[in-house]
């Protein structure tokens, strides 16, 4: 599975823009670092999202095939 190292995230981190909800309620928002890992392994491997592996999405947001 792909990651992305401690020294890119610094990096990357210094042009992400924070996230601030702008509702109350929900469930609790994802790292940042977590939500682009399992964008970039999509990106690399190619599987449809609904395949990505359970260590990288959220059940209950991203159906099973």
């Amino acid at each position: 599975m792909f990651e992305v190292s401690d020294a890119l995230w610094k990096q990357l981190e210094l042009v992400l823009k924070p996230f601030k909800r702008t509702r109350s309620g929900g469930s609790k928002p994802l790292p940042f670092r977590k939500i682009f890992n399992g964008i970039l392994f999509q990106l690399k491997s190619g599987c449809q999202w609904a395949m990505i592996p359970q260590t990288i999405r959220r059940q209950k947001h991203t159906p099973r095939a």
